[in-house]
């Protein structure tokens, strides 16, 4: 049986491509949607302010947990942040 983890200590030496692929893997090979759930929080906890990376996980909302309350305020979250970036 395969099994799909995602290690905190590994992401730690991860860039943000590395771990949105990390995380598209799991949902593909594993479809682990639990784990694939927790790995979304590490790379929030480490990438807090990556619109990328707050889109992708308000996609997964959508499409896998079925939530689009909480994907909505991730995709707004991801928006605001866009602005304030694309303002500096």
């Amino acid at each position: 049986m395969l099994t799909c983890a995602v290690h905190p200590q590994a992401l730690q030496h991860c860039t943000l491509e590395q771990v949105l692929l990390m995380l598209s893997c799991m949902l593909i090979f594993c479809r682990c949607p639990l784990q694939a759930e927790r790995g979304y929080r590490q790379g929030l906890l480490m990438y807090p302010r990556s619109p990328a990376l707050l889109r992708s996980y308000a996609q997964f909302m959508q499409d896998i947990k079925l939530n689009p309350h909480a994907s909505m305020r991730y995709y707004v979250e991801a928006d605001k942040l866009e602005a304030l970036q694309t303002e500096v």
